[in-house]
């Protein structure tokens, strides 16, 4: 069940894709901003890039985990939803860190 303002960016055509953008892309952005702030002797393309890696294996397994179970359906589509969230943001965080 999901709380009132997640329901109402669902209730639209497209409004699953949108919210696996956005929230993942929350995501994307406060790991990546927070690897940034811990990490500044780091050079920053790879630290984003690796955070940003690692969190798209961890989105794919998750995506990939809902075929297991009958009342759970995997989608490409909120896959490639979430992969646009994770870099859109990450891109944002990057910008951010300058």
């Amino acid at each position: 069940m999901l709380p009132l303002p997640l329901k109402r960016l669902t209730s639209f055509p497209g409004g699953d894709k949108a919210g696996h953008f956005i929230l993942f892309g929350i995501l994307s952005f406060l790991l990546n901003k927070s690897a940034l702030v811990l990490h500044p002797k780091r050079e920053p393309v790879h630290l984003v890039l690796t955070v940003s890696l690692l969190l798209a294996i961890l989105i794919g397994l998750e995506e990939w985990s809902q075929s297991l179970f009958p009342a759970r359906t995997m989608s490409f589509g909120d896959l490639f939803a979430s992969y646009g969230g994770v870099f859109v943001f990450a891109l944002v965080a990057s910008w951010t860190n300058r």
